[in-house]
């Protein structure tokens, strides 16, 4: 009987061991869930910097949506500072004061050794030296690190020191870049007269006049005569001689002597 008993508590024994084992896991299960409730947080607690780095990233998105004109750069700032200098060096060359040349020019170089106005002091520097084939040189390095520079590019087409196969070739890309350019126009025209083909050269020197006379950049008497001059090469002398009176009413004095002596030969002829 005892022994029976016994069996009996054993077995309860068991059964609320079982049970009570199956029920303690209910009070493990929120301890889990609060950890892991605990982690997330920790995870939004680091994921912070993160949202506040996006937000970040956000505005310089929008700082960089931005109209264009009113971000600074450093690009743009020294830009401004070379053209600065470059004014007060044009100045300094004016006025004579070599060492203040020198000074200004360093700085400019050490702001960008590259920038078109750079190479453009340097040919001055040269020019004035008399020194055409070093110009020419720099010219050439110019183009080759600034392509689209127009000044470089425009000098390339007019400079003596060029061979006239650069000097077309030049002056063609120039024309590229900016179309009617009056500068341009002339010098491809010079180099198509030295080269024997006038009719090219009297189409071009025809754009230049056409342009508005207050632009810009060329003298246009100047222009006029050298029409005429290529007219005459064309034997079309009735229309050179009044491209000379024409060039004459501006004051260009050899004009005036083309223009004499056409109607000197005029008279002549009757």
């Amino acid at each position: 009987m005892k022994f029976f008993v016994l069996a009996i508590v054993f077995v309860v024994g068991l059964i609320l061991g079982r049970f009570s084992k199956e029920s303690f896991p209910l009070i493990e299960k929120p301890q889990e869930s609060l950890q892991k409730v605990a982690t997330q947080s920790e995870d939004i607690a680091y994921a912070k910097p993160a949202t506040k780095q996006v937000t970040e990233e956000g505005s310089v998105t929008q700082e960089s949506s931005m109209d264009p004109r009113y971000v600074r750069t450093d690009s743009k700032i020294n830009n401004t500072k070379i053209e600065s200098l470059f004014g007060k060096i044009l100045g300094a060359m004016k006025e004579g004061k070599t060492q203040e040349q020198n000074t200004l020019f360093r700085e400019m170089e050490s702001l960008n050794p590259n920038h078109e106005k750079v190479f453009q002091v340097k040919v001055m520097f040269l020019q004035n030296d008399g020194d055409y084939a070093g110009a020419y040189a720099v010219l050439k390095e110019c183009v080759s690190i600034v392509p689209e520079s127009l000044y470089c590019i425009q000098r390339l087409a007019n400079i003596r020191s060029s061979p006239l196969e650069d000097k077309i070739t030049y002056a063609e890309k120039c024309l590229q870049l900016s179309v009617n350019d009056p500068l341009c126009l002339v010098d491809l025209a010079t180099s198509y007269n030295q080269q024997g083909e006038y009719e090219k050269a009297k189409s071009l020197l025809e754009r230049a006049l056409e342009l508005p006379k207050q632009n810009g950049g060329f003298d246009r008497g100047y222009v006029l005569y050298l029409y005429g001059a290529t007219l005459e090469f064309l034997q079309l002398t009735s229309e050179a001689a009044s491209a000379f009176a024409e060039a004459c009413k501006l004051h260009l004095k050899a004009a005036c002597e083309k223009a004499e002596d056409s109607q000197r030969r005029k008279s002549a002829a009757f």
